[in-house]
């Protein structure tokens, strides 16, 4: 299913005007740095095991917080 990049921007507007907390994770990639980037933001290190096998992949995880 397509997801094209201005829902991500949808979801950054909708973390910076609702009352309440939210948490996003996402796959670290600079389109999403630079559209969440005034959020608090950790990255973590992850490992991909989709497919399984023992063939997984490390990579990086975006945590953004609006808090």
């Amino acid at each position: 299913m397509p997801f094209p990049l201005e829902e991500y921007h949808k979801i950054s507007e909708a973390m910076r005007t609702m009352k309440g907390s939210s948490i996003l994770t996402i796959n670290d990639h600079p389109q999403m740095r630079e559209i969440f980037k005034e959020f608090s933001v950790e990255t973590v290190e992850i490992n991909y095991t989709i497919g399984g096998a023992g063939k997984g992949q490390n990579r990086r995880e975006l945590i953004y917080k609006n808090w």
